[in-house]
């Protein structure tokens, strides 16, 4: 009984694990549409967010919401620049070398690798095609103390679902739908323009 402390005795766990990396590894391009909410003991409400994700590989990720309408968050291999026309600013900053993303997300582009990444147990197993895992960091990550993942189409795993829980008690989701996978994404895509009233701060 304690060879299988390790929680990759569930092979049923484990295999599902490897079947999401190997789906999201052969994965060139992304887009969906997201619903995101967040909650915290720092707010009476939700705070909710909906729009269009695109995805690139290596390393681009566009984000265009619709609710708050006009902002917009891009990856666009060098820089990651997030523009709120509310502030009527634009956060610059530089991409990191490896093109990397927060783990929470990279997955989605097939970057980096969830096993050496988090530790995964069940929240919910295998039922009606969908499964839940709760993936805890193994190395600390910015706001992340825990993500859950809810996958469907478990034979080529879709992640349909993604929530972050930080270490303030916030939970931050983010629902998929009408995901696309493999199609033609031009590079202009990523592309941003930073509109000429808008403050710009570099970080």
């Amino acid at each position: 009984m304690l060879l299988c402390a390790n929680a990759w005795c569930d092979k049923a766990l484990e295999k599902l694990v490897d079947q999401i990396q190997n789906h999201y590894d052969s994965v060139n391009t992304l887009s969906a549409k997201f619903e995101q909410t967040y909650e915290s003991v720092r707010f009476e409400n939700k705070q909710k967010a909906s729009g269009q994700l695109t995805v690139k590989k290596p390393g681009k990720m566009r984000w265009d919401y619709q609710v708050p309408k006009g902002k917009v968050l891009v990856a666009d291999g060098n820089t990651i620049t997030l523009y709120d026309p509310k502030d009527r600013q634009a956060i610059v900053s530089k991409q990191p070398k490896d093109q990397g993303l927060p783990a929470a997300l990279s997955f989605l582009a097939g970057k980096g690798n969830l096993k050496k990444s988090f530790n995964f147990s069940w929240i919910q197993k295998p039922k009606d095609d969908t499964a839940i895992l709760k993936a805890t960091p193994k190395s600390p990550e910015p706001n992340i103390k825990e993500l859950e993942l809810t996958v469907s189409e478990l034979s080529h795993p879709l992640i349909v679902s993604t929530a972050v829980l930080d270490e303030l008690k916030g939970k931050s989701q983010i629902t998929f739908s009408k995901i696309r996978l493999n199609t033609k994404v031009s590079d202009k895509t990523f592309a941003f323009k930073v509109p000429k009233k808008a403050t710009i701060i570099n970080q």
